[in-house]
């Protein structure tokens, strides 16, 4: 059976002590791998970038090992190994191919990676034609959410059982606190009380720590009504319960049936799943941050760049799409009700 990954250990002897030599820490005099600073999961994500290079390579053209590393990286073969993953996400392909690109940058820096980057270029654009694809229909107003939460949240009265009422209230949680304050999934499953979740008589703060934001910035905002009463009531009645049912003790905000954190992965599945049930669409939770975005830019255009630190983006350019994606909508809707009017005229 053909691995589609292979680890370190598994890789040639030159590959391996390229990828080590790139994650070398130490003094600045000693010299400093070029991964040394990047955080753990990055690493990963690399390591499992370039597994499934050298596995491809292993599978299809064995002889290429005998090469140099980064002599083997050539248009040709790079080009048929993104062919070979395309029942793969566009993304997550493209992401493959950064980390190509990046290991020739900072190995060799002399290196010309031109024709890579063209290759990405045509990649990355399909991926975002199949992203607004993915995407039709499921970019909800952040107001449906938000109602969806506190509509799933209001039903845990009349549960059959103590657990489904518990459950109800804690979806119904997650999903407000995603609609009013779309944090990203490592962010939100990492939410932790006392650390990142500040609990007051008078307010509740969330407090992101650098190791906690895509950007590596601190992200601060208060939890607002009607958010903070529901999430007081999750965590006077839900969380308790959860906890004691399954025997455990954290800090963790969002705990499991089984008294856990909730997964990463299960995360994921789960956000969909609710908003399938409630609205009968399934809306994955990045896309509550879309939603957040063209809301905030459709019902108040001039507040459209305040999308931008709500997302904990540094720059306005992602909110600036989804304000001329809110403008989109609405001269489409100007330009229907015209037409409306002129038949009804006729």
């Amino acid at each position: 059976m053909t691995r589609i990954k292979l680890y370190p250990h598994e890789w040639p002897e030159a590959d391996q002590q390229m990828w080590s030599g790139l994650q070398e820490t130490g003094n600045p005099l000693d010299g400093v791998g070029a991964f040394a600073h990047l955080r753990a999961s990055t690493i990963a994500q690399h390591q499992a970038g370039y597994g499934r290079w050298i596995a491809w390579l292993t599978a299809i053209d064995p002889a290429a090992l005998d090469e140099p590393p980064l002599s083997r990286i050539t248009a040709e073969r790079v080009v048929a190994w993104m062919g070979s993953m395309e029942a793969d996400a566009p993304y997550s392909r493209v992401m493959r191919l950064d980390t190509l690109i990046r290991m020739i940058v900072v190995v060799d820096r002399d290196a010309s990676v031109r024709k890579l980057r063209r290759i990405r270029a045509i990649h990355f654009a399909q991926a975002q034609d199949r992203n607004g694809e993915r995407k039709h229909g499921r970019i909800l107003s952040g107001r449906v959410l938000l109602q969806a939460g506190l509509d799933l949240a209001g039903q845990h009265a009349d549960a059959a059982s103590i657990l489904e009422r518990m459950q109800t209230l804690r979806d119904g949680a997650m999903l407000a606190f995603l609609a009013m304050l779309p944090i990203r999934r490592r962010a939100f499953v990492g939410l932790e009380l006392g650390h990142s979740v500040l609990l007051t008589a008078q307010s509740i703060e969330i407090a992101l720590s650098p190791e906690m934001t895509k950007t590596g910035n601190t992200w601060t905002a208060m939890v607002p009504d009607p958010l903070e009463g529901l999430l007081r009531h999750y965590l006077s009645e839900a969380r308790p319960f959860l906890l004691h049912r399954g025997n455990e003790a954290h800090a963790m905000l969002w705990v499991a049936d089984s008294g856990r954190p909730f997964g990463y992965s299960y995360m994921g599945r789960r956000i969909p799943d609710l908003t399938e049930k409630m609205i009968g669409v399934r809306v994955p939770r990045h896309f509550f941050r879309d939603a957040a975005a063209t809301t905030l830019a459709r019902e108040s255009p001039e507040h459209a760049r305040s999308a931008g630190p709500l997302l904990g983006h540094t720059s306005f350019r992602t909110a600036e799409k989804h304000y001329n994606h809110a403008r989109a909508i609405e001269a489409g809707r100007a330009y229907n009700e015209s037409l409306q009017r002129i038949r009804s005229q006729s």
